[in-house]
């Protein structure tokens, strides 16, 4: 099978100085500073155009899938929140905008505007239990962006409540708050990227008669004009499970290197740890995921059929439903390709849990991921998906026989209480199915790293030694007299 790198549009960009590991001592204000930028600077790479971000072209899902996404989450978070915006008078804006955010409750949330004798908008957050949870709203003068958010709020036509409408509203210029809003930013997440989430409260805040994204008439169905409303909420969905692809093949590429560097001594010999099944397996494992993955996304019946516009929005729905539900299951903490994360960082030893070396901290966007994206329905429609993965990426995607069979042994590995009662398969010949297929795709180990594209987005120190070295001469040093000079310090603060 004929594959070029799945990635080569940024690869500049991940060599840039900007993409480089941020140090820890950098502040809160700062790290946002670099989330920013990074995300302007794949933004200009990219160059979506508004029909890519209205028509899901595939220079869009391109960019959710790039190895960029390995070197740092949070600009992806910034850019994912795209909306369609086609009519005239908001394109000026739209050339403005990096980031948009639903700010959504419910179907029964209480932000309210109210229509004007001049067509203008009036929007109120009614009591401090309707604000609204944003990212990302804090104005950031040292970036000098704008920042604007579709806000969903109630419509009310003198007094006619007329259902859920999505508005543009204008947050801040680039350094203050516009009038009427006000904001609290929240503490950074654990174990990610700061991006300025916040509470928000609108008080009176005119909006222009172009805002309402949205017709002024009452609907027929109140909950079918919301879910039409929030459709994209859906392409939001695929593009969260698309982004956990790259991250394994990054995550893979690294400790492959590192385990081809490393050597143990067996019988007076060095022997690199790759060699042992313990190493391959994990590695293996999460390759065959990541391509089954980029197959299943790129095959007809799922973006294809997805972004064809003439296909029954029912029928549309459904298969982002199914796609997602198999893009989650391989994200999840518990299963598949954020399992293989963990294993991963585990086989790198106490290197895989320093953030420098990049495994650690991709399983926890991978855990990030999980979570906004939201919950599988149940097992037993885990079960019926999974397998219909293999064949639809054998057929659709001609996918060479040895990254099925590795594919195969962890789905079988996945659930081997069902494979056994329902297949036949005891615990042996699950063993030796997976041995088969690792010892089978081993002498395709190299190809398959090429194929990620991997090698320009693998910053982490351990992948070579001369990285290594150039890390550890980065370090603060400390020597005897410090330790000493320190120590006097001390016994004088006690004193």
């Amino acid at each position: 099978m004929d594959r070029r790198p799945s990635t080569s549009k940024t690869a500049l960009l991940a060599k840039n100085r900007l993409f480089s590991p941020q140090r820890d001592d950098l502040s809160m204000a700062q790290r946002m500073d670099i989330s920013y930028l990074r995300a302007q600077a794949i933004a200009r790479t990219y160059k979506l155009t508004a029909h890519d971000v209205t028509s899901l072209s595939p220079k869009f899902w391109a960019m959710y899938t790039d190895n960029i996404v390995a070197v740092d989450i949070a600009p992806m978070a910034l850019l994912v929140i795209q909306y369609n915006l086609t009519r005239p008078e908001l394109q000026p804006i739209l050339q403005q905008i990096v980031d948009f955010e639903i700010s959504l409750d419910a179907f029964s949330l209480e932000s309210r505007t109210d229509i004007q004798d001049d067509g203008s908008f009036i929007l109120n957050t009614p009591h401090d239990g309707a604000a609204k949870f944003m990212l990302p709203t804090v104005p950031l003068p040292e970036i000098s962006l704008p920042k604007y958010a579709v806000v969903f709020a109630r419509l009310f036509v003198k007094e006619e409540d007329r259902g859920i409408r999505p508005f543009v509203v204008q947050l801040s210029t680039a350094e203050v708050l516009k009038p009427g809003i006000r904001t609290r930013m929240l503490p950074g997440r654990v174990g990610a990227a700061p991006l300025s989430h916040s509470i928000t409260w609108f008080d009176h805040v005119k909006l222009a008669p172009w805002a309402c994204l949205g017709p002024l008439s009452k609907p027929n169905n109140f909950k079918a004009a919301f879910r039409a409303a929030i459709w994209r909420i859906g392409v939001g969905g695929l593009v969260l499970g698309a982004m956990g692809i790259p991250c394994v093949g990054v995550s893979a590429h690294i400790l492959v290197r590192y385990s081809l560097r490393r050597h143990v001594i067996s019988n007076g010999k060095a022997m690199r740890i790759i060699n042992f099944r313990t190493q391959q397996i994990p590695i293996l494992h999460a390759l065959a995921q990541s391509f089954v993955m980029q197959a299943f996304m790129r095959a007809s019946s799922t973006l294809k059929t997805y972004t064809d516009f003439t296909v029954d929005a029912r029928v549309r729905a459904g298969i982002a439903a199914a796609a997602k539900v198999v893009m989650m299951m391989h994200i999840q903490g518990k299963n598949f390709c954020s399992q293989s994360c963990t294993q991963l960082s585990d086989r790198a030893g106490a290197q895989g849990h320093y953030r420098h070396n990049q495994i650690i901290n991709i399983q926890e966007c991978q855990d990030k991921l999980a979570k906004m994206g939201g919950q599988h329905r149940s097992d037993a429609f885990n079960r019926l998906i999974l397998p219909r993965c293999k064949r639809l990426a054998a057929k659709e995607a001609d996918l060479e026989q040895a990254v099925l069979d590795v594919y195969q042994a962890g789905i079988v590995k996945h659930s081997p209480g069902w494979f056994a009662i329902h297949a036949g398969m005891d615990a042996s010949a699950q063993a030796a199915l997976e041995d088969a297929a690792i010892t089978a795709a081993m002498s395709h180990l190299e190809r398959w790293l090429q194929w990620t594209g991997a090698q320009d987005y693998a910053i982490a120190p351990i992948v070579t030694g001369m990285q290594w070295d150039k890390f550890v001469r980065s370090l603060p040093l400390y020597s005897g007299a410090d330790a000493v000079k320190r120590d006097v310090m001390t016994t004088r603060a006690k004193m």
